[in-house]
C-alpha cells in the first residue's frame, strides 16, 4: 500500500505533484485558486491520494483542474519542492503531518487543448508567455520554483533529448519569501536534507 506521507529525516510529509504545462506554443497555464488575489496566479497541482504514484497523481489533477485529458509528454524533475510548517500553523490547523513535499513535473500539451477549470476550486486560468508567467506568480518560491524547471526542461530543451540523457538542474538561491511556511527549500532526489536545514522562520499557509 502507497502511503500518503514520506518520512524525510524523522519528518512526516504529505505527499504533492506539481506541473509547469506548456502548450505547442510555448504558453504556459497557470491557474487561480478561490482566494486569491486577481492579480496571483500558481500552478496546477494537489496531492497524491492512498495508492497513487506521483504520475498517476499528476495527470489526474491536471484533468480535474484544468479538463485536460490529452498530455503530449510527462518528465519528472529532479528538484524536489518542500517545506515545514510552524508550530503555530500546525496548531491552529490541527495538521497531524510536519510539512509537505511535492515533486514537479514538466508537461507539454496541445496547443488546441480545451481548458475546463474546476469550478469549485479554481476561479480562473491564463495562458502566459515564460516572462509573463513570471510576474503573474506572485509567491516567490513558486516563482524561483517555475523558473527552474523552465531552465531545466525548455530553455535546455531537455523534452527533446532521448531518455537516459538528462542534463541537470542548475542550483537556486534558497527561499527568503517572509510570508512563506516555516522552513521551505529546494532538494534533489540524491540530497535530501531534514527541514531543518534549510529556509527561514515564518508563519505562511498550509497551502502549496
Amino acid at each position: 500500500m502507497t502511503s500518503m506521507f514520506e518520512i524525510v529525516n524523522g519528518h512526516k510529509l504529505r505527499k504533492k505533484v506539481r506541473a509547469v504545462i506548456e502548450n505547442e506554443q510555448g504558453q504556459f497555464l497557470l491557474i487561480q485558486p478561490h482566494g486569491y488575489d486577481s492579480d496571483a496566479w500558481t500552478l496546477v497541482g494537489g496531492g497524491v491520494e492512498l495508492n497513487e504514484s506521483n504520475e498517476q497523481a499528476i495527470l489526474r489533477e491536471i484533468r480535474e483542474e484544468t479538463g485536460i485529458d490529452g498530455v503530449i509528454r510527462l518528465q519528472i524533475s529532479k528538484v524536489v519542492h518542500w517545506f515545514c510548517f510552524s508550530d503555530k500553523i500546525k496548531r491552529q490547523r490541527q495538521l497531524d503531518h510536519d510539512g509537505q513535499i511535492a515533486k514537479v513535473f514538466f508537461a507539454i500539451v496541445p496547443t488546441n487543448a480545451v481548458v475546463l477549470i474546476q469550478q469549485s476550486e479554481i476561479q480562473a486560468f491564463i495562458w502566459a508567455s515564460p516572462k509573463e508567467a513570471e510576474g503573474l506568480i506572485k509567491n516567490l518560491e513558486q516563482r524561483n520554483l517555475f523558473k527552474e524547471i523552465v531552465t531545466e526542461f525548455r530553455d535546455n530543451r531537455l523534452h527533446r533529448l532521448t531518455p537516459g540523457h538528462p542534463r541537470r538542474a542548475r542550483p537556486r538561491a534558497r527561499n527568503t519569501d517572509p510570508g512563506y511556511p516555516a522552513q521551505a527549500g529546494v532538494l534533489r532526489l540524491s540530497r535530501r536534507q531534514p527541514c531543518a536545514a534549510v529556509g527561514r522562520k515564518g508563519e505562511g499557509s498550509p497551502t502549496l
